[in-house]
């Protein structure tokens, strides 16, 4: 019965993990739309989006082979292979068996479980791989937001400062040419009155 139990955290646990796995993906997917949208502001080339794209497209693949073969197997273990008590005994004739032939059965199904939470522990381990992998391609993209950042805030103080130098030659350029023009139509007027 504890095993069951144990079985069923497990059960649960990766199921939640391949959930929240795909979630990321579904993430890393609406991030690389924003990319594509846009890549020469993100300081990236169109191939190097879609080389992101294609990773992301295999860790989907990765995870959807994981989520197949984990229900694969969970199917099996419902199917039969988690035995109680009562299929126990119905499956094996258990009172024309002796002694040593119940123990090498029970001996049979206890390494069959053990080949399944193997199975388990490997799908679990590439899991944790593939959320690795998700981790440094979040922790790439969160570089590259903070860096996207930092260049817009710097372009930013930059085109603030060109403006005001506009504004202020703009200003000192209305009032020169007032002069210029000032000081033109005076010596017009001093070569008119001289003629």
């Amino acid at each position: 019965m504890t095993h069951g139990k144990s079985t069923a955290r497990i059960d649960a646990t990766i199921r939640g993990s391949l959930k929240q796995l795909t979630g990321d993906i579904d993430g890393l997917f609406n991030t690389i739309s924003t990319f594509e949208s846009n890549p020469e502001s993100y300081n990236l080339t169109a191939k190097e989006v879609e080389r992101r794209r294609n990773l992301v497209s295999n860790l989907k693949n990765s995870v959807d082979a994981a989520r197949a073969k984990f229900e694969n197997h969970s199917k099996a273990g419902a199917g039969g292979e988690d035995l109680t008590r009562a299929k126990f005994q119905e499956q094996y004739d258990v009172q024309n068996m002796s002694n040593q032939q119940l123990i090498g059965t029970t001996k049979d199904l206890i390494k069959k479980q053990d080949q399944h939470i193997d199975t388990l522990a490997g799908t679990v381990s590439n899991l944790k791989g593939i959320g690795r992998n998700i981790g440094e391609e979040l922790d790439l993209h969160n570089k590259l937001l903070t860096d996207l950042d930092a260049g817009v805030d710097k372009n930013t103080q930059k085109m603030e400062k060109t403006q005001g130098r506009l504004q202020d030659f703009m200003k000192k350029t209305n009032t020169n040419c007032l002069y210029i023009i000032i000081l033109v139509e005076v010596l017009i007027l001093i070569l008119l009155l001289a003629i």
